[in-house]
């Protein structure tokens, strides 16, 4: 999928809540110290870029990556997978 396509589904999915956490981003890295609620608030409601998700070698093939910021001003990077939902692979905090 192409970043234009991407970018407009993924608002639209958005827009909808079609959001899904996967078990790696919710039960392995809870040192992040991110809640679900939090996750989800990040992904639905605030203003970010989306970009090809190419930075990593072990970045997931057609994947692309949520840039924003959270509450405290941080930022905040967020894999994500566009299909008939957001699904959220992988998301840390630059601290």
């Amino acid at each position: 999928m192409k970043l234009k396509e991407a970018r407009k589904l993924f608002n639209e999915l958005r827009i909808q809540g079609k959001i899904v956490l996967t078990d790696h981003v919710i039960n392995d890295h809870k040192e992040r110290l991110f809640t679900i609620i939090e996750i989800y608030q990040l992904i639905q409601h605030t203003k970010g870029k989306l970009s090809d998700n190419n930075r990593f070698p072990t970045s997931t093939k057609g994947s692309f990556l949520y840039e924003c910021k959270d509450d405290l001003n941080r930022d905040v990077q967020a894999a994500v997978v566009l299909k008939d939902n957001v699904i959220v692979i992988h998301i840390f905090r630059k601290v």
